[in-house]
């Protein structure tokens, strides 16, 4: 009887380890996957205002001289 128990309890517990790994590796990738979504939303959102930036910086002045 006591055997069974510590084997019914050594099972339980295998099954919650297992099942927290997976958990586990899960939570991380998608940790993972939505860091890559900031890094790039970053980097588009940055080379957006860089890309306006240099346009202003670009667009040719003339001056008329009224003589």
């Amino acid at each position: 009887m006591v055997m069974e128990e510590i084997s019914a309890i050594n099972e339980k517990i295998f099954l919650l380890q297992t099942k927290e790994e997976k958990e586990h590796n899960t939570l991380w990738k998608t940790r993972k996957e939505l860091y890559s979504q900031l890094v790039s939303t970053h980097n588009d959102f940055t080379g957006g205002i860089e890309s306006i930036i240099q346009t202003e910086l670009e667009i040719p002045v003339e001056v008329k001289n009224e003589m």
